[in-house]
């Protein structure tokens, strides 16, 4: 079995970084100072969940990539990196908006841009899947959660 090497470095990146996350985990559960979290999930236990499913979804990654001959299509192409520079291009141009215009109205304008670059073809698609992972974000992160983020100048 052989295994495109883009593979090998996405997956292995994916498992280095997880492997970094369960390890801090650890120490923030091990060494937490309990008076100073009034949540009993705390950040240790978190992080320590989205760390080994990061890690799973790594080894998964690998597993499921392998095949007997490396193919034309595992290479990239450029409209695979363009797409991932639009990404790496849409998450910055988040971090300005969330600031400008606050948490709900950048996130909706995040998920219309993520979702036209994945390739949803149907404008009231995006425009009603970005209203639903706007408003499912919001709930958990903000309600929920009580996280507190950017209001900008519209809230």
């Amino acid at each position: 079995m052989v295994v495109n090497k883009g593979v090998w470095i996405e997956g292995l990146l994916l498992t280095a970084i997880s492997v970094v996350g369960v390890i801090e985990s650890i120490r923030l559960v091990l060494y937490k100072d309990p008076s100073l979290l009034s949540d009993w999930l705390g950040p240790g236990y978190y992080l320590l969940v989205v760390s080994l499913a990061v890690m799973t979804t790594g080894v998964t990654y690998i597993c499921k990539n392998r095949s007997t001959k490396p193919s034309a299509t595992q290479d990239s192409s450029n409209g695979g990196r363009s797409r991932l520079v639009a990404a790496f291009a849409t998450c910055a141009l988040y971090l300005v908006l969330i600031e400008i215009f606050g948490y709900l109205a950048a996130t909706f304008v995040f998920f219309m841009l993520m979702f036209w670059i994945v390739g949803l073809q149907s404008w009231l698609q995006k425009f009603g899947l970005a209203c639903a992972m706007s408003g499912i974000f919001y709930i958990v992160f903000v309600k929920y959660c009580g996280m507190s983020f950017p209001g900008g100048i519209l809230f």
